[in-house]
């Protein structure tokens, strides 16, 4: 059996074209979790880069990570107005007190420099989905603002992410492991990197 990849969608289909020709059905959706308990998949991740454990983890993760991102910034930008570094701009804002933040504290949030920052935040100002305000009291300091067609853009965004995201790890991981693997990233996330 042949499977195929739509990195669009992000879902990956077990071809039947035999079984559709002899009228036997068609492409049936893949289910990720029933091929995790598959060990040998797994061993052959595993043993697919040397070096330490550590680096071995680290290059597992990231080429999982990369694929994720890859095929989820795919979708939204083939389904909505905005594209994933968008949408995570838009949610930090959403979710901010008065749905609005200073520009260096929403580029700490999102994981970017000032500078790519306040390029991306350029973006989103021409296509009205931000504002830009000087904060009072300090004409130095810029104020980032949500508008309301970047909230709706941001809703309908967030959504379909949410669904790509549940399918992924929804589907892998308990309730637990997922409580687990947010701790350790948490606790990553508060390392001085050298």
């Amino acid at each position: 059996m042949k499977h195929r990849v739509d990195a669009e969608r992000m879902v990956v289909q077990e071809d039947h074209t035999a079984d559709t020709e002899a009228g036997q059905g068609g492409p049936m959706p893949y289910d990720i979790a029933s091929r995790i308990g598959d060990i040998r998949a797994v061993d052959k991740w595993r043993n697919m880069f040397s070096g330490s454990k550590t680096m071995q983890a680290w290059r597992l993760w990231h080429l999982f990570q990369s694929r994720v991102v890859e095929g989820c910034d795919a979708s939204l930008k083939q389904n909505t107005r905005v594209d994933l570094v968008d949408l995570y701009i838009l949610v930090a804002l959403h979710d901010a007190p008065d749905q609005q933040m200073r520009m260096s504290d929403l580029a700490g949030a999102v994981g970017f420099s000032p500078p790519r920052m306040t390029y991306r935040v350029n973006k989103l100002v021409q296509r009205g989905f931000v504002m830009r305000e000087t904060q009072t009291g300090d004409a130095r300091s810029q104020l980032v603002r949500i508008t309301d067609e970047g909230s709706e853009e941001m809703a309908a965004a967030y959504k379909l992410h949410e669904f790509q995201i549940g399918e992924i790890f929804g589907k892998v991981f308990s309730d637990e492991e997922l409580d687990n693997l947010s701790m350790v990233a948490a606790s990553l996330l508060t390392l001085r990197m050298p």
